[in-house]
């Protein structure tokens, strides 16, 4: 399994490349997405060297675990790596392309929408059991900055996973790196941004797909109210 690097730019030269609205904001080229989770030392030495999750110590498959496309989501769901015990170390997970697109395909949005499915009911009997083959759950949130402010222009998503064997065996990953250290001496510049890198993240460009973009409820920018959690 070839090694990914991860690519890192001046945040101020990119912030303003970022839409609002709803949209996928990731790094990602033509056969990989970058997502990232925070887990305790062991889970992520464990996934790190084996490149996959089943069989760390202390990793629960029966659980659902989100991954988040977005660095700076995950910035502020961890603390920066600092927030509690359990989210000291945080991975980069590089995933196939198309297993990606594929959790989008089968997600089902966190809080009942019209329109993807026809009654709530429906929606709640998909919520917990998905559409076969794992559950994938989605959820929008207000985006935030380093310093952990809200941007309320702009979502971003997070998928939550559970019951996906393809995820935790590694069958959808390219690569996972433990980027700690550098999530560490970035974070020093986290108030100010002067001197702050952040992944490269650029659209992921779903035009062509509307029936996805439906299921996504991909949106321009517009007034939006923080999701409960």
């Amino acid at each position: 399994m070839a090694q990914r690097t991860l690519k890192w730019v001046p945040y101020d030269e990119q912030k303003d490349s970022w839409p609002g609205g709803r949209h996928i904001i990731a790094q990602h080229d033509e056969d990989s997405v970058v997502v990232y989770q925070a887990y305790n030392k062991n889970i992520a030495e464990y996934a790190a060297k084996n490149k996959k999750f089943d069989g760390a110590p202390g990793f629960s498959t029966t659980r659902m675990t989100w991954i988040k496309p977005q660095f700076l989501w995950m910035m502020y769901r961890a603390g920066w790596g600092g927030k509690d015990k359990n989210q000291t170390n945080v991975l980069a997970i590089w995933l196939r392309k198309d297993a990606f697109l594929g959790y989008l395909r089968s997600s089902v949005q966190s809080s009942f929408k019209p329109g993807q499915f026809a009654t709530r009911e429906e929606w709640q009997k998909a919520i917990s059991t998905g559409k076969g083959g794992g559950c994938v759950r989605l959820q929008w949130d207000p985006d935030h900055t380093p310093d952990g402010a809200k941007v309320p222009s702009r979502r971003a998503v997070q998928l939550g996973l559970k019951g996906m064997t393809s995820f935790m065996d590694g069958e959808d990953i390219l690569d996972i790196q433990d980027i700690s250290e550098q999530v560490l001496e970035q974070s020093k510049f986290a108030s100010a941004t002067e001197g702050l890198s952040t992944p490269l993240e650029t659209l992921l460009d779903l035009s062509d797909d509307p029936q996805l973009e439906q299921v996504l409820r991909i949106e321009e920018e517009k007034p939006v109210v923080a999701d409960q959690q």
